[in-house]
């Protein structure tokens, strides 16, 4: 992850559907996150004026009770999410969150520390 520096306003996804509509349809603030299950995925872009990348986190820790701290995770991809189809995206998702077997000689596996807040309490310049 490029910009290990961000706070991140992470949002919870119930569905893969649903993550891949929101990666795919829409372009999105540079301190942008989703959590589906155990997996981040933090906007790591340089500017929302050009490719959304987004960094993959797996995460085994407990998720703050008020979803406002920091997560320790490993990256396992990097996803420029604006050089992709919706099918797939939702191909590369799959791979990578649901069988990661059969992704293994892809897979990364960089200590990431993600600074993490909710919704209802983020607020900063890359958002305002």
């Amino acid at each position: 992850m490029v910009h290990n520096k961000r706070i991140f306003c992470v949002k919870a996804v119930d569905s893969l559907n649903e993550l891949v509509e929101k990666l795919t349809q829409h372009s999105w603030t540079l301190c942008t996150g989703f959590r589906h299950g155990n997996f981040l995925l933090l906007n790591d872009a340089f500017s929302e004026d050009g490719a959304q990348e987004y960094a993959v986190i797996a995460f085994i820790a407990e998720w703050p009770t008020e979803g406002t701290g920091t997560i320790d995770g490993h990256q396992i991809e990097s996803i420029t999410v604006s050089w992709c189809t919706p099918a797939l995206l939702r191909e590369i998702l799959v791979k990578v969150m649901i069988d990661p077997h059969s992704y293994l000689d892809h897979v990364l596996d960089i200590p990431v520390l993600a600074r993490i807040e909710a919704p209802a309490v983020h607020h900063c310049r890359l958002c305002a």
